[in-house]
């Protein structure tokens, strides 16, 4: 999914570019581990006791979020990067709930386990990780996250109001706060599908950079006007009980979707007019092309 938003100007995380990481960290680092810590329940041993605090200075940090330094993994074992599916059709972000697939799973435990046990767990994940009570579940604990923030911030300040100035410099101002999302009705409510509409296209803005987010609105707008998303929303609109959550799942589906294909449109656009640097392409925002990612990369052998 990074590369898709990365070729309409959305945000993307990579190594050598460490200011412009420190808003996907802080939304990434609690609903990756509570992946992590469901597969290790299913399948490994009793783990150590895990580590608390998140990955932005707060130590120590959580282990296997992102590729190994210098050989720490054999190289025989598996690299899981979440299946095909977790990065485009999992339901659910690996930052924002509900867009662009469950984060991947990588731990030692999970690594030693059978091909058939991997598959069969990843389909699992892939399956529930758009459910409303599992979004609800996120959203919880990214807002715990970002209170703990906040409650960091002003005690450093207390202590060290230099230092606590040090850090406001270098951290984005355009940080993108999960408590912003409007909360999940009850999944019966009829007001259930108009949040989860509105939630999609926060979700999707989160991911832009600040100047595009009003054409982004606006590309999100475009889109749940196709015939297909709005099929699905009609069908989440005029369903109930758990046929109601599996309408739910098929929106997130059919909406990313097509939001992918408008991507692609925009790269055919650009690559038929010759416009190889990522400028401006007809009907999308003013790009610019950025690195692959790296996060889910398999290691060099």
């Amino acid at each position: 999914m990074e590369t898709e938003l990365r070729e309409l100007g959305f945000r993307g995380c990579t190594p050598s570019d460490p200011m412009k990481t420190t808003r996907m960290k802080s939304l990434l680092a609690l609903p990756a581990l509570l992946t992590l810590l469901t597969a290790t329940a299913l399948h490994a041993e009793p783990p150590a006791a895990p580590p608390k605090g998140d990955r932005e200075g707060m130590p120590p940090p959580p282990p296997h979020f992102g590729p190994p330094k210098g050989g720490e993994r054999d190289s025989k074992r598996d690299w899981d990067r979440g299946g095909d599916r977790g990065d485009r059709r999992g339901g659910g972000g690996s930052g924002m709930p509900g867009f662009g697939g469950r984060p991947p799973m990588r731990h030692d435990a999970f690594d030693k386990l059978p091909e058939e046990d991997k598959k069969r767990v990843r389909e699992a994940l892939d399956k529930v990780w758009s459910r409303p009570e599992v979004i609800a579940a996120k959203d919880k604990a990214m807002r715990a996250n970002e209170e703990m923030r906040d409650t960091i911030r002003e005690s450093l300040t207390k202590i060290d109001p230099e230092a606590a100035a040090i850090l406001e410099r270098i951290e984005p101002k355009d940080h993108f706060d999960p408590r912003e999302l409007p909360r999940l009705p009850a999944t019966d409510s009829p007001d259930f599908p108009k949040v989860m509409v509105r939630r999609m296209g926060m979700e999707l803005q989160s991911f832009s950079r600040p100047e595009r987010r009003d054409e982004t609105r606006k590309l999100h707008e475009r889109v749940m006007t196709f015939p297909q998303v709005q099929e699905a929303l009609a069908k989440l609109e005029s369903s109930t009980g758990e046929e109601r959550v599996q309408a739910t799942q098929k929106l997130r589906e059919v909406y990313r979707e097509a939001i992918f294909k408008e991507f692609q449109n925009a790269r055919e656009r650009r690559a038929a007019d010759g416009n190889k640097d990522g400028g401006p392409g007809p009907g999308s925002p003013d790009v610019k092309p950025r690195p692959e990612p790296q996060r889910d990369e398999q290691p060099q052998r």
